[in-house]
């Protein structure tokens, strides 16, 4: 039997509305600068990564109860 996949949906329940709203913010941002961006949610680190085929992992978005990381 197959796990169920961690989804970003599923990373942002555990957080309250304004950082899931910043989260979304800096979604958005990264991925009208890398349209072709991979996105992925990670439910060890908690946080989402973005990658590309070509240059491979390139910054993850990494929230806490109160703030919120944007990491190159």
């Amino acid at each position: 039997m197959r796990k169920a996949e961690f989804t970003i949906d599923n990373l942002l329940e555990l957080y309250p509305p304004p950082i899931r709203n910043t989260v979304g913010r800096l979604r958005r941002m990264v991925l009208e600068v890398a349209p072709d961006a991979d996105e992925k949610a990670n439910k060890g680190w908690r946080s989402i990564s973005y990658g590309h085929a070509k240059i491979g992992y390139f910054c993850g978005i990494f929230p806490f109860d109160e703030w919120v990381d944007l990491v190159f």
